[in-house]
């Protein structure tokens, strides 16, 4: 990504901080797929209108997941049918500053994103019995039903417009592994 750091390096920053003062929990998310030698001149598009997040000099943020999901991918379904409500249930890092994260993510009927998630030490494969709780309260399936099925790493750029009220967040690097296997995008 060395080719788009002049770009990067152009736009006003914005503290996490700041940015969190609308934390988008409850938001109506869309989604684009572009090639990646698009991305200079999105990005030259997005600048006036947008900060960039930036935290300790840095604008770019790496983010590790581990996703679960019943034995019978019960929330794969649900994403690949539409189903509303649906879920996602996993653990997030943030590399940097190193944070983590339990976190249950619902789409409604309405199409609106909610998100609740919990701080918590580190990323397990056993829940602890407050996110087992969660689980239960939020998602209505019985955590030890709950198996970790998907890692997902990424690099993020943040962006944040004068507002605060729009995010546009941009991933690449993309690493999805699953029972062994593992495969770069």
């Amino acid at each position: 990504m060395n080719h788009i750091q002049p770009i990067l390096s152009s736009f006003s920053g914005i503290s996490l901080a700041k940015l969190n003062t609308n934390p988008l929990v409850n938001r109506n998310d869309t989604k684009f797929i572009f090639s990646r030698n698009q991305l200079p001149l999105l990005l030259d598009k997005l600048r006036p209108a947008f900060n960039i997040l930036e935290i300790q000099n840095q604008r770019v943020f790496g983010y590790e997941n581990l996703y679960f999901d019943t034995e019978d991918l019960l929330f794969y379904r649900q994403h690949h049918d539409q189903a509303r409500p649906r879920y996602k249930v996993r653990y997030r890092k943030y590399l940097e500053p190193a944070a983590f994260y339990f976190e249950i993510k619902s789409k409604n009927n309405k199409d609106r994103t909610l998100k609740l998630r919990k701080k918590v030490t580190r990323i397990s494969e056993v829940f602890s019995e407050p996110i087992k709780q969660m689980i239960l309260e939020q998602v209505g399936v019985e955590p030890d039903r709950l198996i970790p099925t998907l890692n997902v790493s990424f690099s993020r750029i943040t962006l944040g417009d004068q507002h605060i009220t729009n995010r546009v967040t941009i991933d690449f690097d993309l690493v999805v592994g699953s029972n062994g296997d593992q495969r770069e995008f």
